[in-house]
């Protein structure tokens, strides 16, 4: 028996798991700064809307 293989003796599987253990520490981080952003956006978006409404009203 071989000891290279973590499941049963099946090479594709160990390669399937290895990549996804691999990927799970590559992930975006989508903290406090990206909610930030949403908001300023959303804000800045509002800010357009009355401004044009102030100059055709």
């Amino acid at each position: 028996m071989d000891d290279d293989n973590l499941f049963d003796e099946d090479d594709a599987l160990d390669r399937i798991m290895y990549e996804e253990h691999a990927a799970e520490g590559q992930e975006k981080p989508g903290g406090p700064g990206c909610f930030a952003g949403v908001v300023i956006v959303a804000v800045q978006a509002v800010g357009a809307v009355y401004g044009v409404l102030q100059v055709v009203l």
